[in-house]
């Protein structure tokens, strides 16, 4: 057991895996190919779930776990959620970013035009998907 493993970030444990894919058995190989590729399903995923994605037994994961240096599977998820989580700005970098992009325009305008982006793309992406809106919240001709 590499216990030298365990206490590291995503990219320190990816370099790991790739160094030693070779010499992990089939199964550990496949679950660390599945981790690579998929790095949000491990965050995310129970070890059910995340078992089945990678074509294993959920014991293998914790093997694996284990193999790689931490206790059981919920302990290198944690370095895979941490991943998750630092890709996202926190709240304090979302409002700076907004507070940039309305910068010259009114409190009303900015809030206005927040929740006129939030809304618009999800309708576009409806739109070039084929939805349309029901008769009744159709624009009539009469208008």
């Amino acid at each position: 057991m590499d216990t030298l493993v365990a206490q590291v970030d995503f990219a320190a444990l990816r370099e790991a895996l790739m160094a030693r894919h070779e010499k992990l058995p089939k199964r550990l190989r496949q679950v660390a190919r599945f981790a690579l590729d998929h790095p949000d399903d491990v965050a995310l995923g129970t070890v059910t779930e995340v078992a089945r994605g990678a074509g294993v037994q959920p014991s293998t994961l914790v093997r694996f776990a284990q193999t790689m240096g931490f206790a059981g599977f919920s302990d290198l998820q944690q370095i895979f959620r941490t991943r998750l989580r630092d890709r996202w700005p926190d709240y304090q970098e979302r409002l700076a970013t907004l507070r940039d992009a309305a910068s010259g325009q009114d409190g009303v305008a900015r809030l206005l035009n927040g929740f006129i982006a939030a809304s618009v793309s999800p309708w576009c992406r409806s739109r070039a998907h084929g939805w349309s809106p029901p008769p009744c919240c159709r624009p009539s001709a009469k208008a």
